[in-house]
């Protein structure tokens, strides 16, 4: 379902129409994580953000609710979240979100209301008063996408790390990138390290932020040389295809800009994940 463009005959607070001015808004800040103790749980964390005075005043008399309206096609998944707050977190247990997940903030009358005259509409709409019914849309904002593809299976679909005595030198690792997933060729004499790391909620970011992003960089080198990552049959190559597009980047035309885009496409699970550890 989508929600541009649509004539409402009410004023609808949103950033397709200057229902409630051209410098009204209502949006949501959204972010999804996998959860580190559950790779296939995912939280959401939201936050809230309006111009309107009458919204807080419609929640409170609880003549409206806010919702996220969370939309996830791979697993046939659609729910309507409740916020009880402007602000918050909820969770999806396991398997309920994969791929690409599509989430917009909703404002929704809670009950019939004959007398809908919300604060701050355009003076277009003079001194009318409108009749909404219970569940019409009073609000929409912008939808975020999320492909969870990446983050969600990059250690478990997509990388294998193969400890080997002879086939990579002491102390080092390479990658082959040739199969359908990237088998990273680790010396076993860093087996205990890595183990370490892994199984490690505070250590992990750091295997991110070195091995992993490494990794992620020696395959968009190949991907930029096998054709300029057209080759869709690799689901790896699939993954990071679409992941570059969520970050606006492509694959550039040198090393140095393929690594950098290495950088961010891990930084999450890496250099965020350290910073928010430092008090």
């Amino acid at each position: 379902m989508s929600y541009r463009a649509r004539a409402y005959p009410f004023p609808v607070l949103s950033s397709f129409s200057n229902d409630f001015g051209n410098d009204a808004y209502f949006r949501a800040e959204v972010s999804l994580a996998v959860c580190e103790s559950n790779p296939q749980q995912i939280e959401l964390a939201y936050e809230i953000e309006h111009s309107s005075n009458w919204l807080d005043e419609y929640i409170v008399d609880r003549r409206a609710r806010l919702l996220l309206d969370v939309e996830c096609r791979a697993t046939l998944s659609r729910e309507y979240i409740e916020l009880q707050a402007f602000k918050g977190t909820c969770t999806f247990p396991a398997g309920a979100l994969y791929g690409t997940v599509v989430v917009t903030p909703l404002i929704v009358a809670r009950r019939d209301d004959d007398d809908y005259q919300p604060e701050g509409i355009d003076e277009e709409f003079g001194s009318a008063i409108f009749s909404v019914r219970e569940g019409d849309i009073l609000g929409v904002g912008e939808s975020t996408r999320f492909d969870l593809e990446f983050a969600r299976t990059l250690e478990r679909n997509l990388i294998t790390i193969q400890y080997s005595n002879d086939a990579v030198e002491r102390d080092a690792y390479r990658f082959e990138l040739t199969g359908e997933r990237i088998t990273v060729v680790v010396s076993d004499t860093l087996r205990g390290a890595i183990g370490h790391m892994r199984a490690n909620a505070t250590l992990r970011p750091f295997l991110y932020m070195s091995i992993y992003k490494d990794c992620i960089a020696a395959a968009l080198d190949h991907m930029a040389a096998e054709g300029g990552g057209l080759d869709t049959e690799r689901p790896w190559t699939r993954a990071l295809q679409r992941k570059l597009d969520e970050i606006d980047r492509s694959l550039g035309t040198d090393a140095e800009y393929r690594q950098i885009s290495a950088q961010l496409l891990v930084g999450s699970r890496g250099v965020k994940q350290v910073e928010a550890t430092i008090v």
